[in-house]
């Protein structure tokens, strides 16, 4: 199966990725939003020898694991920055 070619389905299960950034050897390591806002993923997600279910699913366990730590490391930077 051509990993590239199931790719219009990832708008569609996963409305807030517009797009997502493939090594060259096809694991994938990034996401960029609807509103362009690039996330590199805590761990690559690799799609080679697996269903399209199985690397589907690790997709959206990454996702939403990265961006739950960005809102941490968020939250901490916003109670570790001075005001003026």
């Amino acid at each position: 199966l051509d990993h590239l070619r199931v790719l219009g389905l990832r708008q569609k299960c996963f409305e807030g990725i517009k797009s997502v950034d493939f090594k060259d050897d096809l694991t994938i390591v990034a996401m960029t939003s609807s509103e362009k806002e690039h996330v590199i993923w805590n761990a690559p997600v690799d799609p080679k020898n697996k269903s399209i279910e199985v690397w589907m699913t690790e997709l959206q366990v990454m996702m939403l694991a990265t961006i739950r730590q960005q809102m941490i490391l968020g939250i901490q930077d916003y109670y570790e920055t001075k005001r003026t």
